[in-house]
């Protein structure tokens, strides 16, 4: 068996399958550099999730109240907030178009995944301002993405 060897600042999270161990100095490596250490069982349902202590500093808390004030910085991290949130339903949908064996649903299936596609694009391309109405706008994307998200989700409830 190959072993494979990754520093730790390349990692967001480590998963633990089954009835597998992590030692006690690997967990505080992890939790010095801010590594999630999940718990899931042998078919990968959670069980439980360790983290360290949240950085707390007053210099971090300084810098997000600044960024609060700041209405383009408001508007950049909304528009990133909610690209993630098109694209992580855009990849629920495509999992259950694969998942399902109806052609008609498949084809609905893609058919939104294009225009959450789309929006994603969209968003990337929407040119950051200080303007309120800006803010409006990438609010109503994620409206926008309930909307066509709610055309399908019965399909795709069963089909999961």
């Amino acid at each position: 068996m190959r072993k494979l060897s990754i520093p730790i600042h390349h990692l967001e999270s480590v998963c633990v399958f089954g009835a597998s161990t992590i030692s006690p100095p690997a967990l505080a490596l992890c939790w010095e550099h801010g590594v999630a250490v999940n718990f899931l069982s042998d078919h990968g349902h959670l069980q439980a999730r360790l983290t360290g202590v949240a950085d707390t500093s007053v210099t971090l808390r300084r810098t997000q109240f600044r960024a609060a004030d700041d209405p383009a910085r408001c508007v950049a991290i909304a528009r990133q907030i909610i690209a993630g949130k098109i694209q992580n339903s855009r990849n629920s949908l495509l999992r259950a178009a694969r998942e399902t064996d109806r052609a008609d649903e498949q084809d609905q299936l893609q058919g939104v995944v294009d225009a959450l596609a789309r929006q994603v694009r969209a968003l990337a391309e929407l040119e950051i301002s200080n303007r309120q109405s800006q803010m409006d706008e990438v609010r109503g994307r994620k409206d926008g993405l309930a909307t066509v998200f709610l055309r399908v989700q019965p399909p795709a409830q069963t089909a999961t």
